[in-house]
């Protein structure tokens, strides 16, 4: 079973419709995902607690809100199963110090193989790759530059970050992945945060 664990950002591009060619293109992108995924018997579409709670906040927010674009939204979330989520305050800040490690020491170098610099990872962002490490799935997002460490937390050789607005998966070289994993303070603090992970 190939597990999508799917961030907020998604679930807003395929309920948009829009007169601009910019939003109205990547709706059709997430649109395109979003079927081919619904049908496939061997995937499921998970959304991590914390993604769901940020779509009814931001329902909230912007009330009175479109209800034909709210009938998307909601529909879109009923496609998904609710992933719990498995982190603590600890676990939270050594994924916040990796995501300022890797920004710091490697951003030129991430993007110039994958086109992004890779951003601190905020609360809200790292609750969602920690569902997607929990459940061991391929996290689904537009904004691939909050997730980049997602990359340096899993095997190389695996499929795990997929960018909905490229239609494709990010991948980075043997080299830089090696790189990353010699570096003492991030070696310390993936350690520590596996640890705390276990525990839970």
């Amino acid at each position: 079973m190939i597990k999508y664990v799917i961030d907020t950002n998604v679930i807003r591009d395929l309920s948009k419709q829009s007169d601009d060619r910019t939003v109205r293109e990547q709706s059709e992108r997430c649109r395109r995902f979003w079927e081919i995924i619904k049908q496939d018997e061997n995937a499921v579409l998970l959304i991590p607690e914390e993604t769901k709670t940020e779509i009814e906040v931001q329902l909230l927010a912007n009330n009175p809100h479109k209800e034909s674009e709210r009938k998307r939204i909601l529909a879109a979330i009923s496609d998904c199963q609710i992933a719990g989520e498995t982190i603590s305050r600890k676990a939270e800040v050594q994924l916040r110090r990796l995501s300022a490690i890797l920004k710091s020491q490697y951003g030129e170098r991430i993007r110039a193989e994958v086109g992004v610099t890779p951003q601190h990872l905020q609360v809200s962002d790292a609750r969602v790759l920690c569902a997607a490490l929990v459940q061991d799935g391929i996290l689904v997002t537009r904004n691939v530059r909050d997730f980049i460490l997602y990359l340096f937390l899993t095997d190389l050789d695996e499929d795990v970050l997929y960018d909905t607005g490229r239609e494709g998966y990010v991948a980075i070289s043997p080299e830089l992945y090696q790189q990353v994993h010699e570096h003492v303070d991030f070696q310390t603090a993936v350690v520590e945060f596996f640890e705390e992970l276990e525990a839970l």
